[in-house]
């Protein structure tokens, strides 16, 4: 059998380039399927049961989120607080005139609802009775 020998090829417009051997070419390509079939088993679901970690309290014994649905019928935006035994923790904003939906995670079961009213008054809710799961909805009034 002949073999052709090593040497440079000369293709037009393109450098000079080396002749590869016929085997490192196979392993390159083999190993190029091995990395992509690597990266792809791991994007696959559910392999992974591990809290997301971007949660805060990811992994923690209270577990569990709810929804709280404000309806804004005040023409001024609003400031939504949530207070758990003592504390205070930012929610988000719900612009005048609109709905936003907010998913909250359960830390117990009594909660209140800070809304704080840009330029304008306030107010905070009754002790609430929240369970993982639920949905409850808050209406700020166009009047306060």
């Amino acid at each position: 059998m002949n073999r052709l020998p090593d040497r440079d090829v000369r293709v037009a417009g393109l450098p000079n380039l080396r002749r590869q051997r016929p085997g490192r070419l196979a392993h390159g390509l083999l190993f190029s399927l091995f990395l992509l079939l690597l990266g792809g088993c791991a994007m696959l679901p559910g392999g992974n049961d591990a809290p997301d970690p971007f949660r805060t309290g990811a992994g923690s014994a209270s577990g569990g989120v709810f929804e709280l649905e404000i309806r804004n019928d005040h023409f001024n935006d609003a400031r939504i607080y949530a207070h758990w035994g003592g504390e205070r923790r930012r929610i988000g904003m719900v612009t005048g005139a609109t709905t936003s939906t907010f998913e909250i995670e359960w830390r117990s079961q009594e909660f209140r609802v800070e809304v704080d009213l840009l330029a304008g008054s306030g107010f905070t809710t009754r002790a609430l009775t929240v369970w993982p799961g639920d949905h409850y909805e808050l209406r700020i009034p166009s009047h306060l």
